[in-house]
This record gives C-alpha cells, structure tokens and sequence, in this order.
C-alpha cells in the first residue's frame, strides 16, 4: 500500500478509545483474529506443558532442562500471537490474518528463540518455587514473596514480545528498553503484570476446569489486556503507530 493510500484510509483518525471501551472495541472487531492465533500458540505450549507434567510426576529438577528447548519450540507461535494483538492495537487496515500471520511466524522466528529458552528456564524456575512453596507448612511469606518477584520480572519482560515484533534491533538493546520503560512507567508495568499473573494464575489453580477457557482465551486475553495498557507507552517513547507504517510498506508489501 502506497503513502497515498495509508493516508486516504487514515483520514485524520478521531482519538483512540483507552481502557475497558478500548478492549472492548478490540474484541468487536478482532477477536477471530485473535482466537485463532492464540490457538496456534497454545498448540506451540504443548511440549512445555506435557514438560511441566513430566516434571511433576518425576523429576522437578528435570523442569529447568526441559523447559528450555520447549520455550522455544512456543517461541515463534507466541511472537506471532503477539504479532497480531498488536495490528489490532495499531488499527492496522487490509490486513488478512493468514498470510500476515505465517510471514509474522518466519520473520520472527530465528529472534524469538533464544528468548524463548531464556523465558522458558525463568518460568519453569518460578514453577519449580511454587510447587517447593506449596511443600511447606506455612507458605504464605515465601509465596507474596516470589509473587513479588514474578510481578517484577512479568512487568520487565513483557515489553519484549511487543517491541520484538515492532523492532529490527538486537537482543540486547530490546532488554534494555525494557528496563528503561519498566522504570519509566511504573504503574502501568506493575498494573499489566499483575493482570497477566492473576490470569494464568487462575487457569493454574482450577486446572483441569479451566481447560475449555484456557483454549478459547489462550495466550492472546492476557497479552491483549496488558498490551492495551502498555501500548500508550510504547506508542509515547518508540513511535510504534508510524513504525507499523513503514513496517507495512517494507516488510509486508502491502
């Protein structure tokens, strides 16, 4: 899509809804998208879920090993997953899911590896604590404390995804930015990793109950609900509204 053509499907855009209409608006208008792509993620956490099972019934220290090729097999689904709560959040226009989804999966499947593993051994740590935690006779100190610390990691880490699928920059630099945003924007990273852990938290504590929830909001309901917090910050210090711009001219042709 040309200049002429962004502009004449962007004419001078009213100002976005923020907070509970923003979902809502999202979820009227992009939910299939999101649906869809989550379901491909969930399929992706199948080895670090059977992992995780594994684990539990044999070995917990076994977890840490497994937990780091599994993340990144869930690596590339979970980036694209994210791809796509983010065109929703840009409003992007013209867009079919399908072929924008397998060109988001390979364009970022080589960066979202290495993460993934990274990601995958810190989350299949903080299971392990909890499930030592749960082992002790009084265990509420030690769980407000790693809950503390997953709130803190969660509220750091989850720019990564976000500016992963926004940004052509190395690692090290995307891990730094999310220093650099997690103490610039307190609140909201606090607010936004508190909503992710209460969820998966949720799905945890009533499993097997919460399998057909788990399938229809996946990974995506998190991921959208912080990201609609997070996107006002993002947008402010990186411009991501006219990085997707010129990221849909170049990379996607369209």
């Amino acid at each position: 899509m040309k200049d002429k053509e962004l502009m004449e499907n962007n004419p001078a855009e009213p100002p976005r809804k923020k907070g509970l209409m923003r979902m809502i608006e999202l979820l009227d208008r992009d939910s299939g998208k999101y649906f869809k792509s989550g379901v491909l993620a969930l399929l992706g956490l199948i080895p670090f879920f059977l992992a995780v099972l594994f684990a539990l019934a044999n070995s917990m220290p076994a977890l840490l090993l497994l937990c780091i090729p599994t993340g990144m097999i869930a690596a590339p689904e979970i980036a694209a997953a994210a791809d796509t709560v983010m065109r929703g959040l840009r409003d992007q226009v013209g867009w079919w899911w399908w072929d924008t989804y397998k060109k988001a999966w390979k364009q970022n499947l080589t960066a979202s590896l290495l993460p993934g593993g990274i990601f995958g051994l810190v989350i299949g740590l903080n299971i392990y604590l909890l499930y030592y935690i749960t082992q002790l006779e009084n265990p509420a100190t030690e769980f407000w404390m790693l809950f503390a610390a997953m709130l803190v990691i969660t509220g750091i880490t989850q720019y990564y995804l976000p500016m992963l699928v926004c940004m052509e920059l190395p690692g090290a630099t995307l891990l730094r930015n999310c220093f650099v945003l997690f103490f610039s924007h307190p609140i909201k990273s606090v607010l936004a990793a508190f909503f992710q852990l209460v969820y998966y938290g949720i799905m945890l504590i009533w499993f097997p109950l919460t399998t057909v929830l788990l399938v229809l909001t996946s990974v995506w309901l998190p991921m959208l609900i912080a990201y609609v917090i997070l996107y006002p910050a993002l947008d402010k210090d990186f411009h991501l509204t006219a990085l997707y711009d010129k990221l849909q001219q170049e990379r996607w042709g369209s």
